[in-house]
């Protein structure tokens, strides 16, 4: 039998954005997908200034958006799309994924797998969970 990932409660998946690789958390309490602006320009991402806005995360700080970028290539195993990204400081983690990318996708998780499954028509996927390593 498989060991699980250790998560802490946390689930890590493999992504590649803009063709470079990187571990996404994805939180299903998270509203939008979220990048720092020194990952964003890592996978050199064309971030747009935002017209205000600030990014409130729980137990932080409100904090100022840094831009967005939109229709940003995703691979996700088999799974190929585009989504957007607020571009803003974190403390935790470089990369968050919320439901604004489940529900693009049709994905829902399964913690007592390690997975997340995508559904999108024509592009059904199952993303095993990776440790944060």
């Amino acid at each position: 039998m498989q060991s699980a990932p250790k998560s802490n409660g946390l689930m890590y998946v493999e992504a590649k954005l803009n063709g470079k690789p990187m571990k996404v958390m994805v939180d299903t309490g998270a509203t939008h997908n979220v990048i720092t602006p020194e990952e964003a320009k890592r996978v050199s991402l064309w971030v747009t200034q935002p017209q205000g806005g600030w990014l409130k995360t729980v137990n932080a700080p409100a904090k100022p958006l840094n831009g967005v970028a939109t229709e940003v290539e995703l691979c996700l195993g088999t799974w190929k799309g585009t989504l957007g990204l607020i571009v803003a400081p974190m403390d935790d983690f470089d990369v968050v994924f919320g439901m604004d990318f489940l529900r693009k996708a049709k994905a829902f998780l399964m913690p007592c797998y390690d997975s997340m499954y995508i559904m999108e028509k024509g592009l059904a996927c199952t993303i095993p969970a990776t440790s944060n390593d």
